[in-house]
């Protein structure tokens, strides 16, 4: 068998062309990965800044629906350098590790930067939000974005009730973006938890292992009359909500106060989350948006 690898172009640049001493012309594609790359070649692109993604042998898939994960490992016949596409999300994955039961997948493209995550610790509040009590709001479906630096194994999604109500319930989750700044498809639901007492409410013993990415914390409610409030985001201007969301015009994203943009809502039925998060959702712009808190 010809020894082949995978490579990746410098800064990831897609349609970025080579072309090696011997003749042989290489093209990165829309993820910067440039496929196949063999013998003699390797060396010559190398000296082109290009990255070895490893041996390209192994199998690769490109028709599945999901995220790889941990199990999808050397006993499947992956290896260092196979490519995994989540045909839902249009999201390109590449095996660093495919260590029995232990797999790691890395996606391509840009990766969010900032501290890696720790094991034991709880995340997902972005830069700059102050939590504050928040009413929620019947058949609404909420979300707002969350940048993952590091390949995570998550254990519990949290949800905390400020003021409960008779009948206050809520689902929690997190969505894969679309890969165009959206939520695209859901990665885990919490199922029904309490939302009748003040409480941290928690959905545990989950073993979901996901890559670094951009997610989406969902969450929505339900009670008998009165809705439930929950912690959830600031109203203050700004944070780092704003700078990920975008504003709806320019005089909100240049205003001195409020206007800040916290998530994004849409209508939707209470109970378990949409397998595909609904499209047409509009901007929360200078009111809240609840927030979730993952266990890692």
């Amino acid at each position: 068998m010809t020894y082949s690898i995978n490579m990746l172009a410098p800064a990831a640049t897609p349609n970025m062309s080579f072309t090696a001493r011997s003749g042989n012309a290489y093209t990165s594609d829309a993820s910067g990965v440039i496929k196949t790359v063999i013998g003699q070649d390797i060396i010559d692109l190398s000296g082109d800044n290009c990255i070895s993604l490893g041996q390209a042998g192994f199998k690769s898939t490109f028709s599945n629906t999901v995220a790889p994960g941990v199990s999808n490992d050397n006993t499947q016949d992956f290896g260092v350098g196979s490519h995994w596409l989540n045909t839902t999300t249009g999201i390109e994955y590449v095996c660093v590790s495919a260590a029995t039961g232990a797999a790691v997948w890395q996606s391509l493209g840009t990766t969010p930067t900032g501290n890696p995550w720790q094991v034991g610790n709880f995340y997902g509040i972005p830069l700059g939000v102050t939590p504050v009590s928040l009413l929620t709001i019947t058949a609404t479906l909420y979300a707002y974005p969350i940048l993952i630096p590091n390949t995570v194994t998550v254990k519990s999604l949290n949800l905390s009730v400020i003021t409960g109500q008779t009948g206050g319930a809520a689902h929690i989750g997190l969505y894969a973006d679309n890969g165009n700044g959206y939520p695209g498809a859901l990665i885990q639901d919490s199922g029904a938890l309490a939302a009748t007492a003040t409480a941290v409410v928690t959905k545990g013993s989950l073993t979901t292992a996901i890559p670094a990415g951009l997610y989406w914390g969902a969450s929505i409610f339900t009670a008998s009359s009165t809705m439930p409030s929950v912690a959830g985001s600031t109203v203050a201007y700004t944070n780092e909500l704003t700078h990920q969301l975008g504003s709806d015009t320019a005089a909100h994203l240049l205003a001195t106060s409020a206007e800040t943009s916290n998530g994004l809502s849409v209508a939707g039925t209470y109970g378990a989350l949409p397998a595909t998060f609904t499209a047409a959702a509009t901007l929360i712009q200078n009111a809240g948006v609840p927030l979730i808190a993952i266990g890692v």
